[in-house]
């Protein structure tokens, strides 16, 4: 911009996004359809822009997460989705992924012998919820129960810790239950 047609310009505007309060914290507002837009924002014109742009606006602006159509029919796009469609990846969503939930048994199993089981979900709103299964009679009363607690406790710990959960996952519930 130096030099030729458009010396001294300074370009486009600056575009301002949308943003939006959801369970999981500020996102960044799509629609899809101009209809959604103006039921949600009147009077604002739709500006067709590619994902990867969204994408990547969305990481710089508001950690990653992004939420269609928001109000009552409001999708949010989970952190992991968005990052991996910015830079052109596919998405497995932790609760698909079974050599996640593989990994997470044999890390728990190995940290503590009375995890059984270990069940990853979607609850809603982001949230991927870790369930792990105990053997109820792993904690018989005395002392040995308060160790298998502390135990129990340091697993639940290191489980949440997981590099690779937390890469694929927005945000993580560890649910301990006695079975």
């Amino acid at each position: 911009r130096a030099t030729g047609v458009h010396a001294g310009e300074n370009g486009h505007n600056p575009i301002d996004f949308v943003h939006a309060q959801t369970p999981a914290g500020e996102a960044l507002a799509i629609y899809s359809s101009a209809q959604a837009l103006s039921t949600h924002r009147p009077g604002d014109r739709p500006m067709a822009l590619d994902f990867r742009t969204i994408g990547l606006t969305a990481l710089v602006e508001t950690g990653g997460r992004i939420v269609v159509n928001p109000g009552t029919d409001a999708v949010l796009l989970p952190r992991p989705a968005v990052a991996a469609l910015a830079q052109g990846d596919e998405w497995l969503p932790a609760w698909r992924d079974e050599a996640l939930r593989e990994l997470l048994l044999a890390e728990a199993i190995a940290a503590c012998p009375a995890i059984v089981d270990v069940e990853i979900a979607y609850a809603g709103d982001g949230l991927t919820r870790v369930v792990v299964s105990v053997d109820r009679a792993s904690f018989a009363q005395g002392a040995d129960a308060s160790a298998m607690k502390e135990t129990l406790s340091a697993a639940l710990n290191a489980l949440g810790a997981n590099p690779r959960l937390i890469a694929s996952a927005d945000r993580v519930e560890i649910a301990p239950v006695l079975r």
